[in-house]
């Protein structure tokens, strides 16, 4: 099997199950763009603490970094 046929149903997939529902609540013309940004924001901060071992969320800090970035994803296309 080569990527591009392994890509086109993982990438139908996280359309369907993440960021067409989470576009939908957002509304609007940006809501898709949102969407995927907010789910970055929580892919890298799912990696940060995972992959590298940082509980970025067990700090007041880390979370309020978290906060910010999803507040700037949401704000960002208005």
């Amino acid at each position: 099997m080569t990527s591009a046929e392994v890509r086109l149903p993982l990438s139908r997939a996280l359309e369907g199950e993440f960021v067409e529902p989470l576009a939908r609540e957002l509304g609007g013309a940006t809501g898709r763009s949102r969407a995927i940004a907010v789910l970055g924001v929580l892919a890298g901060i799912y990696m940060v603490d995972n992959v590298l071992g940082i509980e970025v969320l067990n700090e007041p800090q880390g979370r309020r970094l978290l906060e910010a970035l999803i507040r700037t994803c949401l704000e960002g296309g208005d």
